[in-house]
């Protein structure tokens, strides 16, 4: 089995925590302006991501 780049993985479970916890922030406790102040997290985690997936691709091939 080939490695993944640990950025894949940083970045996938970044944007999943990051997902889950806007949604709570959102929905159960109301906070509207939550959506501002993840956006730059959402970005940082899918830029580890697509850094992670190309990295990784590069070493598989």
């Amino acid at each position: 089995m080939k490695k993944i780049h640990p950025f894949f993985f940083i970045g996938t479970l970044g944007t999943i925590v990051i997902a889950v916890l806007h949604m709570v922030f959102a929905l159960l406790l109301g906070l509207t302006s939550i959506h501002f102040g993840l956006m730059p997290l959402y970005l940082i985690f899918i830029t580890f991501l697509f850094i992670g997936a190309r990295l990784s691709h590069r070493n598989l091939t």
